[in-house]
């Protein structure tokens, strides 16, 4: 694509929901120094990532995962359709902070109730990163296997939060963060 269109190596991003979060944690791993920032939602690397990931440099994430995902476990384990043992949200973010250099302890708040969805949004962020770089996790308590701030897509995969709109939070996240 760069070949043919103008773009610029220092702002390339990933993201995706479900098995395309998934992937942009496996592009993360496989291609370090490639991508500015990733945003994950509603996906967990696989546990079998955790050793191959320990050696990638620095990278800006943020992440979007629901506590009642019945796919993506949030605490970790087998996803719900049987495709293998992933991390937990709070390791995966932890991981990526190790990697990053990032503060030990993160600062944890509570995002504004605003919505009359019945979920809340607590945020996750390790600053202190070297090169810049942040992690943060968006954790929807009572949240399923959706997109946050986008549309509900039947019962079965659980409840969206109206608290927290991921589509802008990750246009926010990608426009602080490009490659040093």
């Amino acid at each position: 694509l760069g070949r043919e269109l103008p773009v610029d190596p220092k702002r390339i991003y990933a993201t995706g929901i479900s098995n395309g979060a998934g992937l942009a944690f496996r592009l993360a791993c496989d291609l370090p120094g490639v991508f500015a920032a990733i945003a994950p939602v509603a996906g967990a690397p696989a546990a079998a990532l955790e050793t191959p990931c320990a050696a990638t440099r620095p990278l800006s994430v943020i992440s979007f995962q629901g506590t009642r995902d019945p796919l993506m476990p949030y605490e970790g384990g087998t996803v719900g359709i049987r495709r293998g043992q992933v991390l937990s949200a709070p390791e995966t973010a932890a991981l990526f902070a190790n990697v990053g250099g990032c503060a030990v302890s993160p600062a944890v708040t509570a995002e504004p109730d605003t919505a009359a969805d019945g979920l809340s949004v607590r945020r996750t962020a390790y600053t202190g990163c070297r090169e810049g770089r942040e992690v943060v996790l968006y954790t929807i308590e009572g949240g399923g296997h959706t997109w946050p701030g986008g549309p509900a897509v039947g019962r079965r995969v659980g409840r969206v939060s109206r608290d927290v709109n991921a589509t802008r939070a990750m246009l926010d996240f990608f426009d602080r963060h490009s490659q040093p």
